[in-house]
C-alpha cells in the first residue's frame, strides 16, 4: 500500500494521484470529452472564458485534493448533498463533481449553455483540477484552453444536458461538433487568447 511505501512520506494524496497517474495510468487509452455547463444558463461563462477554466459547483463536499480515495469523496459527497434520500440520484450527481475530478491535460470540456448552444470547446492544461477559494461558489474548477471556434447552435436538442452539468459527450455528437468548427481566412481555427 501506498501508506506503508516511506518514499511518499510528506506527500498531499493528490501529489501521489498524479504521480502514479503519470507513472500507469489506469484509465483506458484515449482522450476523455465532457460537456460542462458553466452554471445555470452559463452564467459563469465570461468568468470562464477570460480565466481560463470551466467550474461547478457542489461546494458543500470541498476540496476533492483532500480526499485519500474516491469511495471517501463519495461518502462526504452523500452526507453534504441528501437529494431526499434518492441514493441514485446522489450516486449520478457525485459522479458528476468526481468525472470533472478525474480529466487529465489533454481531455477536453464541451462548454454549453442550455440544451442546444455550445459556447467552447477547452482542452484541459497542466494545472487541471483546482479548487478556488476566492470564488464564493463554483469553487471546483479545472483549468483549461478555451477555443471559441467550436462554438454553435446545434440543430437538435441534447435532452439530458437539461439536467446534468457534467456528463461524457458520446463520440457522434463530437464528430458533429468538430464539423461546425468556424474556420478563419488563413484556414486555421479560431480562438480566444486566455486574457481577452
Amino acid at each position: 500500500m501506498i501508506d506503508d511505501d516511506k518514499r511518499f512520506d510528506g506527500w498531499h494524496p493528490y501529489e501521489i494521484g498524479i504521480f502514479l497517474y503519470d507513472w500507469a495510468d489506469p484509465r483506458p487509452a484515449g482522450t476523455t470529452i465532457l460537456k460542462v455547463a458553466p452554471g445555470e444558463n452559463a452564467r459563469f461563462w465570461d468568468e470562464c472564458l477570460s480565466g481560463g477554466y470551466i467550474c461547478i459547483g457542489w461546494e458543500d463536499v470541498g476540496d476533492l485534493t483532500e480526499f485519500g480515495s474516491e469511495d471517501e469523496f463519495r461518502a462526504a459527497f452523500a452526507e453534504a448533498y441528501n437529494y431526499k434520500g434518492n441514493k441514485s440520484k446522489i450516486s449520478a450527481k457525485a459522479n458528476e463533481v468526481w468525472r470533472l475530478y478525474q480529466l487529465k491535460p489533454g481531455d477536453l470540456v464541451v462548454a454549453n449553455r442550455g440544451t442546444r448552444e455550445v459556447l467552447a470547446v477547452g482542452t484541459v492544461n497542466q494545472e487541471g483540477y483546482r479548487w478556488r477559494d476566492d470564488r464564493s461558489e463554483y469553487q471546483h474548477t479545472v483549468s483549461v484552453n478555451w477555443d471559441t471556434g467550436y462554438a454553435q447552435t446545434l440543430p437538435e436538442p441534447q435532452k439530458s444536458w437539461a439536467t446534468v452539468t457534467v456528463a461524457k459527450v458520446p463520440a457522434e455528437l463530437w464528430k458533429s461538433l468538430r464539423k461546425g468548427v468556424v474556420i478563419d481566412p488563413v484556414g486555421l481555427r479560431s480562438f480566444r487568447p486566455k486574457n481577452c
